[in-house]
């Protein structure tokens, strides 16, 4: 089952940058289906938290950290969305309000 991560600076906003936000929401994913979601917190090492994902996504992503995650296999994906929910449904091309307010369980 797929996973997808998207950045998070507060919990509800999406993130300005793969490389420091606050922690990546972990979405189980299945047919265009959400599973489950999990907020994952982490110190520094981005791929302990997201090393299991396919894709990450935020506003933005350096070069450096864009090439090694994909030598990782993870792809990058920079979205204009304000929210996580609306940047994971852009992503699997799903109506927007179907997502609607994810319950996170909280991983640290």
């Amino acid at each position: 089952m797929p996973k997808i991560a998207i950045a998070t600076d507060d919990g509800s906003d999406l993130g300005a940058t793969l490389d420091n936000p606050m922690a990546f929401i972990v979405y189980d994913v299945a047919d265009k289906e959400i599973l489950s979601a999990q907020m994952k917190f982490f110190d520094e090492n981005v791929m302990e938290v997201i090393g299991d994902c396919s894709v990450a996504i935020a506003r933005g992503c350096s070069d450096r950290l864009k090439a090694d995650l994909n030598s990782k296999g993870i792809s990058t994906v920079i979205s204009n969305e304000l929210m996580p929910d609306s940047a994971i449904a852009e992503y699997l091309k799903i109506e927007k309000g179907s997502i609607g307010g994810t319950n996170y369980e909280c991983k640290h």
